[in-house]
């Protein structure tokens, strides 16, 4: 539903999504500061240039991370390096070259548990520490569609909905395997899926109206 696309997007300053991206990483920075990192070697997965543009400019830091994203992106500054590559195998990054890997909202793109767990496998491998963000499964409002219970549907009627409906970010699909592709591209996590998946992290759960919004990964503590 495009409706809620207000209620989510990351261009505006004062939306709910906005101030739980601030929220978050103001935690990501005490994480931070209490490693006492001489030099931090920074990596986001998934990340884009707008992301960071935000974050400095609202915190009047300086970060600079090298942003992995499988899409292009325009820039308009020289600040952020960036590698258009695949953040679920991370092959053209040796190991141990980063201190901290950084995901906001990337590992549910990813269609299925093992693809899910070749990325944390990787990251794991590329840097030393980690900060991944992922939606909830048990949150009613599916974040990417913007349908209510959307996630919990059988895959058949998600793919007649996309199908039939605008919904959040998407355009109506006209063709059926397109449809079908769209819907298996997302796979929200549950608890128990992070626990397996993160088995030496602590997991910090975002709540809205008490109940589990998005969940926070992270061996920072």
């Amino acid at each position: 539903m495009k409706y809620f696309r207000k209620f989510a997007s990351s261009n505006c300053s004062e939306n709910l999504s906005t101030k739980f991206r601030r929220r978050r990483f103001k935690t990501f920075q005490q994480y931070l500061t209490k490693l006492r990192l001489k030099e931090t070697r920074f990596l986001d997965i998934g990340g884009t240039q707008v992301y960071w543009d935000h974050i400095n400019s609202y915190f009047k830091t300086n970060f600079s991370p090298i942003i992995v994203n499988i899409e292009r992106e325009s820039t308009t500054n020289g600040i952020y390096s960036r590698i258009v590559g695949d953040g679920k195998s991370l092959s053209f990054i040796k190991d141990n070259t980063f201190d901290i890997a950084y995901s906001n909202s990337v590992i549910e793109h990813l269609s299925t548990f093992e693809e899910q767990q070749e990325m944390v496998n990787n990251l794991k491998r590329v840097a030393k520490y980690y900060f991944i963000q992922t939606p909830a499964f048990i949150f009613p409002l599916e974040p990417h569609f913007l349908f209510p219970f959307f996630h919990w549907l059988l895959k058949d009627i998600r793919i007649w909905l996309v199908l039939h409906f605008n919904l959040g970010w998407f355009e109506r699909c006209d063709n059926y395997e397109v449809a079908k592709h769209l819907v298996n591209s997302i796979r929200i996590l549950r608890k128990k899926d992070l626990i397996m998946l993160f088995s030496d992290a602590t997991i910090i759960t975002e709540k809205f109206l008490l109940i589990p919004k998005s969940y926070l990964i992270t061996n920072m503590i």
